[in-house]
């Protein structure tokens, strides 16, 4: 008779056979569970998760090359990427309303908050960050939808604002951009 947890860690292992970006996902959860048992101090673990990440972002060259990936040639992995900085700057306002709620929301929600946190640091550094990113944004909106006051609303507005400028740039295209 297996255990729901048990369950639950079978299913997420098996997630790099849908896309390789799970890999990090499964990475980010164990080190997460780590850096748990470590310390609930909130200053500690974000600490842990921006040097983790960095770290992480710093060897990513190093570490594809070792394990053969095909990314380790198609990609720079340098500070070259040619980014506006508008979802930079976007996912960056996310993450202080994230840091600015209560302890309570902060344990439950630190998976989200560390998976954003070694985004926005492999921002312009790693051209697959947004791929890997894709994986977890869904778990770091419905995160969001549990902020409360002020930073709800101002979530609200970001993710509406954000929704309005990136549809207005397509107007002008074909099916919206969407088509072929």
């Amino acid at each position: 008779n297996m255990r729901p947890s048990h369950m639950k860690n079978i299913v997420l292992c098996s997630t790099p056979f849908i896309h390789a970006s799970f890999f990090f996902v499964i990475l980010f959860y164990f080190v997460n569970k780590i850096f748990s048992i470590i310390s609930e101090n909130k200053v500690i673990k974000i600490s842990l998760a921006v040097s983790f990440s960095a770290f992480l972002v710093g060897s990513l060259s190093f570490l594809s090359r070792v394990v053969g990936a095909r990314q380790a040639d198609e990609y720079d992995f340098s500070a070259s990427l040619a980014v506006s900085g508008v979802g930079f700057v976007f996912w960056f306002l996310i993450l202080v309303f994230m840091l600015m709620e209560n302890r309570f929301f902060f344990k439950k929600y630190f998976f989200e908050i560390f998976s954003l946190i070694f985004y926005l640091i492999a921002y312009y550094f790693v051209e697959v960050s947004g791929r890997i990113f894709e994986s977890v944004i869904i778990l770091v909106l419905i995160s969001c939808l549990n902020l409360s006051g002020y930073r709800k609303l101002f979530f609200n507005i970001l993710i509406l604002t954000f929704f309005l400028i990136s549809y207005t740039e397509r107007f002008s295209l074909s099916q919206f951009g969407f088509g072929v």
